[in-house]
């Protein structure tokens, strides 16, 4: 069974959540419109049906960052939400007769009091490379945000990431255009 994992790595206001949604689109995923005209994800678990490469796969993204779930880095709760969220993607995959398949996690890099919580970024990166999972790191670098030059300053010292993406306001379907051409060239 071949898992790919891709990390959609970010400051808060990096547009992850605008991307995964945009990516989406293209395997048919019809998001819900919110108050404010903004497109978000429906309640319950997004499984997609596609094709990459003329490779038959199953998309399973998780709709929000682990990082924001929890509490300023606890660590320990980010790595079990994703230790669930992998377990039950496995039962998906086998439930639906998929041998291949892509998870897609936003990870929010989090600062507070002027400290980025970067063990809730790296540990659970560790975590899913000592199971076993094929890990790629795609960097969403946003530069009109407050510690730009501490985050950025992490990702390139820290995370070595596979892929670069520079993130601007309202560019969402051409954020989700390059996120799948790097796809593609990882499958």
């Amino acid at each position: 069974m071949a898992i790919n994992v891709v990390l959609l790595i970010g400051s808060e206001d990096a547009g992850k959540n605008t991307t995964l949604i945009q990516f989406c689109k293209f395997y048919g995923y019809n998001p819900n419109i919110n108050r404010k005209g903004k497109e978000v994800f429906r309640r319950g678990k997004v499984i997609l049906k596609g094709k990459i490469n003329n490779k038959d796969v199953l998309i399973l993204p998780m709709t929000s960052s682990p990082q924001e779930k929890e509490g300023f880095c606890h660590v320990k709760d980010v790595k079990q939400l994703i230790t669930d969220f992998m377990n039950n993607n496995q039962k998906t995959a086998i439930k639906h007769g998929f041998k291949d398949y892509l998870v897609i996690i936003a990870f929010t890099i989090r600062v507070q009091d002027s400290k980025i919580g970067d063990v809730c970024i790296t540990e659970p990166i560790q975590k899913l490379i000592s199971d076993g999972y094929e890990v790629f790191k795609v960097y969403l670098k946003r530069q009109d945000i407050t510690y730009f030059d501490e985050i950025d300053g992490f990702v390139e010292n820290k995370l070595r990431y596979d892929k670069l993406i520079i993130s601007g306001k309202d560019e969402g379907l051409r954020q989700a255009t390059e996120l799948k051409e790097f796809i593609e060239g990882k499958f």
